[in-house]
């Protein structure tokens, strides 16, 4: 019996495996910009890669402003820690409210990316001014497991499944 026991805690202990959670951050995540129409709106939104890896980030102009935006690059490569900035020009011909946004896809080496929005509103017939408001941060699981690695939650995980075991074999007897 004693051996069934230990058996079931060795494939218990053995099960639990790391998870890799990403991050990644724009700032600002909505903006307001007022322009005199005909004109060009211009702005940019910081990204930020605060993994220990690399990633591949692309971003995608969609919504009203998906055809009236010209981007100075749109695929990046962020080392970790690493902020880059994302210019942008908006040339809009004619007066009106255009509303859209700005997708972000942080793509690491492996496993699944996380992808963030950047909405823009561009009223024309006005100053430029921008509103910037919180930054918004994501993580993305990569699997659906549980990270232990700090000794006082391992040692209440082997307290649990101890205890566990032993309600098992006094119901068994």
């Amino acid at each position: 019996m004693q051996n069934k026991i230990f058996a079931v805690i060795f494939v218990m202990l053995f099960s639990i495996s790391y998870v890799h959670a990403l991050s990644a951050s724009i700032q600002p995540p909505r903006m307001v910009l007022r322009i005199e129409a005909p004109g060009t709106a211009s702005g940019s939104i910081d990204i930020f890669n605060p993994n220990n890896v690399t990633m591949n980030v692309t971003v995608t102009p969609q919504g009203g402003i998906e055809f009236l935006t010209v981007l100075n690059e749109t695929k990046y490569v962020l080392e970790p820690n690493e902020t880059k900035k994302v210019n942008f020009d908006v040339n809009i011909i004619s007066p009106g409210t255009y509303n859209g946004e700005f997708v972000f896809a942080f793509i690491p080496p492996e496993g699944q990316g996380i992808g963030l929005a950047s909405q823009i509103i561009v009223v024309a017939n006005g100053t430029i001014a921008t509103v910037p408001t919180t930054t918004i941060e994501t993580t993305s699981e990569t699997n659906n497991q549980l990270k232990l690695d700090n000794p006082i939650l391992i040692i209440a995980a082997l307290v649990i499944i101890l205890g566990a075991v032993l309600v098992i074999k006094r119901r068994m007897k």
